[in-house]
């Protein structure tokens, strides 16, 4: 059981309280654990007869899962590569069967990056998705006062 979002809630701080209650009344009833106990399962019984398994349940309507959304912490340092600072990091989450649109949240170096993955055949609309998150993020910093803080400089040739 996923939760809802609070797309009914127009304050951006009261939708971001609404979601954090609604994911830690998720936790704290088990469905996270139990998800995670079937999948710990999984890895105990042959391939074939979990792979049959999916399909068969990949073949029931999902019809109230439009969307994936993860967050991902990643390292709160910058990382470098042969001496190169990394400058950013890129999430990409994939889809599959009936779940068209996932969206990563990667945090890294105390910056928060979105990758948004879509199928063009039933989600064309993937830019609108793209300025609507960037829309309620500036509404939620200028609502909770938070100024933006200049990206540190990245050296070098």
């Amino acid at each position: 059981m996923l939760p809802f979002l609070p797309i009914d809630v127009a304050d951006p701080v009261e939708r971001l309280e609404a979601i954090r209650q609604r994911m830690t009344g998720h936790k704290a009833r088990g469905e996270a654990q139990a998800e995670n106990s079937l999948l710990a399962l999984a890895g105990r019984f042959p391939f074939a007869p979990i792979a049959w398994s999916l399909r068969l349940l990949a073949r029931f309507p999902q019809r109230t899962v439009a969307a994936l959304v993860t967050n991902v912490p990643g390292p709160r340092d910058r990382l470098t590569v042969r001496g190169r600072t990394v400058t950013e990091l890129l999430p990409a989450t994939p889809i599959a069967m009936r779940l068209r649109t996932a969206i990563a949240v990667l945090s890294y170096a105390g910056q928060l990056t979105f990758g948004i993955t879509g199928d063009f055949d039933t989600t064309p609309d993937i830019a609108v998705l793209a300025e609507g998150i960037e829309r309620e993020i500036r509404r939620l910093r200028q609502r909770a006062e938070i100024r933006r803080p200049s990206r540190p400089e990245v050296s070098g040739p």
